[in-house]
Order: C-alpha cells, then sequence, then structure tokens
C-alpha cells in the first residue's frame, strides 16, 4: 500500500512516458490498471484490495507492464509475456528508487515501504528464469488476464 499523495493531478506515469488516459483497446490506462489490479486481488486471494492511486508506485508498475505487453506481439508465449512484466516491474522500480518522484513533485506518492530494500533489490537483480515459481505465477496472472482481454476486444 502506498502512502497518501498529496496531489492527485498525475496525469503520466513517473518516467514521463505513458499517459495514465491513453486509450488501448477501448479502455483507458487506468480502466486497466483498475482491471489487473482486481484480477490480482482474486487471482491472489487477498482480502483486502483498494483501488490504485494515480501516481501511486504500485499504479505506475502496472502501467509499464500493460503498456509493454499491449506494445508488443501478444500471441508470444506466454513465459515470454511473463517475462516481459518481470523486466517492466524492473525498469520502473529502478526509476522510483532512483529518482524519487514524490521528492520532485507532488503528483506522486511516496510508496509505502521503503524502495531498495533485500526483497525488492534481489527481485530487481533476478532474470524471470531465476525467480521462484510463486513469483513466476504473479506476473502470468497479469499476462492472461491481459491476453484473455485483447482477444474479447
Amino acid at each position: 500500500m502506498d502512502t497518501p499523495i498529496q496531489d492527485e493531478g498525475a496525469t503520466e506515469s513517473a518516467c514521463g512516458k505513458i499517459s495514465y488516459d491513453s486509450e488501448l483497446f477501448h479502455l483507458t490506462m487506468d480502466g486497466w490498471v483498475q482491471a489487473v489490479h482486481r484480477n490480482n486481488a482474486l487471482a491472489l486471494g487477498w482480502t483486502k484490495s483498494f483501488p490504485l492511486k494515480r501516481g501511486a508506485y504500485g499504479y505506475d508498475n502496472l502501467v509499464l507492464c500493460i503498456h509493454d505487453i499491449f506494445h508488443s506481439d501478444i500471441g508470444r508465449l506466454e513465459e515470454d509475456l511473463a517475462d516481459m512484466v518481470h523486466e517492466s516491474w524492473i525498469r520502473n522500480y529502478v526509476f522510483w528508487r532512483d529518482n524519487k518522484p514524490w521528492e520532485t513533485s507532488p503528483h506522486y506518492g511516496k510508496p509505502f515501504k521503503d524502495l531498495g530494500d533485500v526483497d525488492r533489490e534481489k527481485s530487481a537483480n533476478t532474470k524471470y528464469c531465476d525467480l521462484s515459481e510463486e513469483e513466476k505465477e504473479k506476473d502470468r496472472i497479469i499476462v492472461r488476464f491481459l491476453v484473455e482481454k485483447a482477444r474479447l476486444c
């Protein structure tokens, strides 16, 4: 869970590359983020889940993953797309860790858990193929949902 954002005026990913209002398969990026987040909550058995807020670290993680998947060949093998999800997460994590967007803009919130912790650093330095099956499955859940929904559009 991320800390409250001072100003919910964020309109693009903290890296400045992806608009939250861009449309993909007749749904805005914001709509996709919320749909993927709800699906993750159900698939992973989370007992509490709230909509993600624009400008939050977790929100941007999904923005990059969704953008990268939908701008690739979604007909690729599931494991290749899951690897892409992991690489997208790494790029976003490193950006947020190194640039601390919450310190330079009121549009972005400081993550609830400080970035740079041992577990996230380990994941950021691990190739998808070397992740635990549990971590791989989290990436696969995102891929399956996006590919299924894109095929319906």
